[in-house]
């Protein structure tokens, strides 16, 4: 999920993100995991075609790759 807010010079962009993988042993799934981040991207345009852009982000998971493997 993407905002996008414009006021004159500046543009301020939040986003959210979240996914899911559950279970599922038929294709090697044994442990679900999911993430949720999200972040925000501002930026100043100034003359010339200069701009100064600032993101910050932040993002959480659980699970890892090793849990998941089914041999």
């Amino acid at each position: 999920m993407i905002y996008a807010y414009t006021k004159g010079a500046w543009i301020i962009q939040p986003y959210f993100q979240y996914t899911s993988v559950p279970t599922n042993a038929s294709i090697g799934v044994a442990k679900g995991a999911s993430t949720t981040g999200g972040a925000i991207l501002i930026s100043r345009a100034f003359k010339h075609g200069f701009s100064l852009p600032f993101r910050w982000e932040y993002i959480s998971s659980s699970g890892n790759a090793a849990e998941t493997l089914l041999i």
